[in-house]
């Protein structure tokens, strides 16, 4: 009878199968391969016997960043009875700068004009007709004028510079608490090792019991 070479027939003809299997940090290795040959080790290799070792270890390089993440959903906080949490930090500046610039000036100016005539008269002894001897006229123009010119300048310059942070989180309300704490019971029964244990299956072997 020709013997099939399942996964555990391999593992014990070649005990060094998953030697060089690299798992991202945090992944207990013991417990991925234990998990793997307990849940599928009567399954037929899907590889060729002489490279399937390489093949093991290729497979853990090319998976790595998905059971990483995979990893991370199990160990992130969070609120169960809470769907939405955001925060914010917040950074305003204000820019107080102010430049006034202007021009006043007063000007003043003040005009005069007049005349002044003086007139004198005598008469002659003989006559009693007084006439005419002598006339004087001033004339006097005078014009002041006062102007005052002057620039005024204002530059206040200033930055003024705020910071908030708000972190608003809760329920919205799309989602009732109790929903919320069931779908919690069923993530907590969540396997990792048990999702990566089908992950290696489907890749490498072939899932098909044959007895």
């Amino acid at each position: 009878m020709r013997r099939r070479w399942t996964l555990n027939n391999i593992y014990a003809a070649y005990p060094d199968l998953f030697e060089e299997l690299q798992l991202p940090a945090g992944v207990c290795k013991a417990t991925f391969v234990a998990t793997v040959l307990d849940e599928y080790g009567e399954l037929t290799v899907a590889k060729l016997i002489p490279r399937f070792k390489t093949s093991v270890t290729l497979w853990g390089q090319r998976n790595a960043y998905a059971l990483s993440r995979l990893l991370g959903t199990t160990t992130a906080e969070y609120n169960p009875i809470e769907n939405f949490d955001r925060k914010e930090d917040v950074t305003d500046t204000r820019d107080n700068s102010v430049v006034t610039k202007g021009t006043s000036g007063n000007t003043t100016k003040s005009n005069g004009a007049g005349n002044t005539n003086s007139r004198s008269k005598e008469s002659a002894y003989e006559r009693g007709t007084l006439v005419d001897t002598s006339e004087v006229t001033n004339t006097s123009n005078q014009t002041d004028t006062v102007e005052a010119v002057g620039k005024v300048t204002s530059d206040t310059s200033g930055l003024e510079t705020y910071t908030h942070t708000s972190h608003m989180h809760g329920n919205i309300g799309v989602t009732s608490n109790q929903q919320m704490l069931e779908a919690e019971r069923k993530l907590v029964n969540y396997d990792f090792y048990l999702a990566a244990a089908n992950m290696f299956a489907n890749d490498m072997l072939i899932c098909v019991y044959n007895f």
